[in-house]
């Protein structure tokens, strides 16, 4: 049943009622009142019913929602990113300067305290793509970093933890930190050996470069990306290898010369000195008017 529907009709008849009192100019009359009345209370008890009809509607809705609303994935928006390295650069230094303009394209990373949309207060984060292809040209120019091995870690890392063998030399019964090897003999005694490791902990260091550039220079995007990314790539790793062979271990590596790794062995001087003979010639040809000259060492 239309409840709605019915309460539409108790209304229409109860105007008509009314409009026919008023066309008779001497208003109801004792059956029209009883009519009206009975009316009016079959409109409140609709009324009532249609409320308490949605109330529990809702209330049935809200019984059968779930408790958590599933989660549907969501396409990620791509990126907008830079055309080259070079346009980065560019995009930087209009940042930093007074009155300049920010790209959005641009990620800040802010330093500790400091505000984020700041770019002189943390810094403008270089592309991953850009980081990556600097990082590899510095590995590659380097000689010894090129050898190391290359443990990739989560972004907030800080440093990692990893088990070495605990060996310190490399006498007999050190390798591996205790392990021993008999030659056997008749009624000989052995004695049992065992590996021994350590834990050993790696700290990061940040290594920082700086380079200016003439305002020449900042005009050719092309230009500033070839000379900044090669430069830093070979300073990199220029100073990667120094760091892995001289580092001292103060906010840097710490250098195979400066390590317990190093192994130095005495000159002697007690031995007696053997002088070979060799010959060495030079010849040399006429300059600025001078003869030829033939050097012997032997």
């Amino acid at each position: 049943m239309d409840f709605r529907a019915l309460l539409k009709q108790k209304l229409d008849a109860q105007q008509t009622l009314i409009d026919a009192a008023m066309a008779a100019g001497i208003g109801f009359n004792a059956e029209q009142q009883v009519q009206f009345d009975t009316l009016q209370t079959e409109i409140v008890n609709l009324e009532n019913t249609i409320k308490a009809a949605a109330e529990l509607e809702a209330r049935q809705k809200e019984i059968t929602n779930p408790v958590n609303r599933p989660l549907y994935p969501e396409p990620k928006s791509k990126k907008e990113k830079f055309a080259s390295f070079g346009e980065q650069l560019r995009a930087v230094i209009e940042a930093a300067r007074p009155g300049g303009s920010v790209d959005h394209r641009l990620s800040i990373k802010a330093a500790a305290v400091l505000n984020e949309n700041v770019g002189s207060d943390g810094g403008f984060l270089v592309d991953d793509d850009f980081s990556k292809e600097i990082l590899k040209r510095a590995y590659d120019t380097g000689v010894l970093a090129s050898r190391c091995n290359k443990v990739p870690l989560s972004t907030n890392a800080t440093g990692l933890k990893i088990n070495a063998i605990d060996e310190s030399s490399r006498s007999n019964g050190s390798r591996w930190g205790g392990i021993q090897a008999y030659w056997e003999g008749e009624a000989d005694q052995l004695l049992g050996s065992k590996p021994k490791f350590r834990q050993m902990e790696l700290n990061f260091h940040k290594l920082t470069g700086l380079c200016y550039a003439t305002d020449e220079l900042l005009l050719d995007a092309t230009a500033l990306e070839t000379v900044i990314s090669q430069g830093f790539a070979e300073e990199f790793g220029f100073k990667m290898d120094d760091g892995i062979l001289n580092g001292t271990g103060a906010g840097m590596p710490l250098g195979i010369m400066n390590s317990k790794a190093l192994v130095a062995v005495s000159k002697e001087t007690a031995k007696r000195r053997v002088r070979l003979p060799f010959r060495i010639s030079l010849k040399c040809g006429p300059v600025a008017g001078e003869s030829p000259a033939r050097t012997q060492s032997g």
